[in-house]
């Protein structure tokens, strides 16, 4: 290698690691992707038009190389039939490749990037140096040789029009709740995975706690949510639609499926210890009209009710995560009541709107093992 390749390479090797550590838990993968991303970076450079771009430049470098890298893992995936009681210990050792909040973050400066290249130069810069680099007015003031009110005035109008630009893009609205009001419907990118027709809208507020999302063709009742994550701390740690989901259908995994073991679960709201238990559902409760199974569980103590379709228990896996992610418009299925090794089961599955490719779990309905997952 070079000495500029080497110069570049520790510039930005540290940021890069960092970040690829937090998306996949493993120091040994987060230097491997690091080093392919600098490498494919520095094959590519003649591609950089503009060095003060460099690190958005290396940021979208760095996503493709993560995502190429998640889907050779969900194709892996797909490889994998699990059986029996050794499902629970092996899912404790497989990552999930889902983007993480730093990933939300990168995306976001980006976004911002791209709203600041809109502004007067002279306003950018202002904003740049007050904002990002903390630099008082004053201090502004004197370096540009204009009044400490002047600066004043320009950050108020270059924070005014920075907004304009983002609020004008309803997709930013939508996916990175830009500008919205928490107490309303926000769209966002997600297809429904039950019915896959519809896109999902969500609210999201931090004062309140409160994170739901729903169908418009599922659930078209203003008052019905099709997922509830409020009141658990989620809309608190959050800023965007897409993190809360990813970050609910991780609680749900281990909620759910710490309970189908165990068949008890601690109540969300006092924390008293409460049975679970699977229940057939009639076909007015289930987004897709067709009698389904959920987990249920009921606290006495104090009358909250946790309630989930087995299908979403079966989504919130690893490996049904790594579908959704691979394949993003999907549909769920109608059950399927089959024997399995002799024993009466369900068969949750959903499958690509778009391609020939679908997710199942068989589940015993005796004991609540998971008895196979198919990625195909």
């Amino acid at each position: 290698m070079t000495p500029n390749a080497q110069s570049f390479e520790v510039q930005e090797r540290e940021r890069l690691v960092r970040i690829y550590r937090s998306l996949t838990g493993d120091p040994d993968t987060a230097e491997d992707l690091a080093q392919e991303a600098i490498i494919e970076a520095w094959r590519n450079k003649h591609k950089l038009h503009d060095p003060s771009g460099r690190w958005r430049w290396l940021s979208n470098i760095a996503r493709k190389v993560y995502l190429r890298w998640s889907r050779d893992r969900a194709r892996d995936y797909r490889r994998m039939e699990i059986v029996g009681q050794d499902l629970s210990n092996r899912l404790e050792l497989m990552e999930d490749p889902e983007l993480s909040i730093e990933l939300e973050r990168e995306e976001l400066a980006t976004i911002l990037d791209e709203a600041l290249r809109h502004l007067p130069a002279e306003t950018r810069s202002i904003l740049l140096q007050h904002v990002v680099e903390g630099m008082p007015q004053a201090d502004i003031a004197r370096k540009l040789g204009i009044s400490e009110g002047a600066v004043a005035v320009r950050i108020h109008r270059g924070k005014l029009l920075l907004r304009k630009i983002l609020l004008s893009r309803p997709d930013y609205v939508g996916i990175y709740n830009i500008g919205a009001s928490p107490s309303s419907w926000q769209p966002t990118d997600i297809w429904c995975p039950f019915c896959g027709l519809d896109k999902l809208q969500g609210k999201l507020d931090p004062a309140t706690d409160t994170f739901m999302m729903k169908c418009p063709t599922c659930t078209p009742s203003p008052d019905d949510q099709l997922i509830n994550g409020s009141n658990i701390g989620i809309a608190r740690s959050y800023t965007t639609l897409n993190g809360a989901l990813n970050k609910l259908m991780k609680e749900a995994c281990e909620y759910y499926g710490q309970g189908l073991r165990t068949r008890r679960t601690q109540c969300l709201s006092c924390g008293t210890t409460i049975p679970l238990w699977i229940e057939l559902a009639p076909d007015s409760e289930c987004p897709i009209k067709t009698s389904m199974h959920f987990i249920t569980a009921i606290c006495q103590h104090c009358q909250e009710e946790s309630r989930s379709l087995l299908a979403g228990h079966a989504l919130s896996l690893p490996q049904g995560r790594a579908f959704w992610k691979a394949n993003k418009r999907i549909r769920m299925l109608p059950e399927q009541n089959v024997e399995r090794e002799g024993r009466k089961a369900a068969v949750t599955a959903f499958e690509s709107v778009s391609r020939s490719a679908k997710y199942e779990v068989v589940y015993a309905l005796d004991n609540y093992d998971i008895l196979l997952i198919n990625n195909r």
